[in-house]
């Protein structure tokens, strides 16, 4: 039996090597999609983030100029 503890190579028939190398492609394009959809997520969840922090930079820099009554 093969796991991550042993330095045992499987050695696998042809037919396992063409299913083993299908699910990877079926499973990689799922990941990939999960992993760019969070992307996606975190991304706006940043940027939004960074516009509000600039907008309240920005007002302050701008009520400096604005005589208080």
């Amino acid at each position: 039996m093969v796991n991550g503890c042993t330095e045992e190579v499987p050695e696998l028939s042809s037919a396992n090597r063409i299913l083993a190398d299908s699910i990877y492609r079926v499973e990689a394009k799922l990941v990939i999609k999960e992993v760019d959809s969070l992307c996606a997520l975190v991304y706006k969840e940043n940027f939004d983030q960074a516009i509000d922090s600039i907008s309240k930079v920005r007002l302050k820099e701008i009520e400096k100029y604005i005589p208080s009554k």
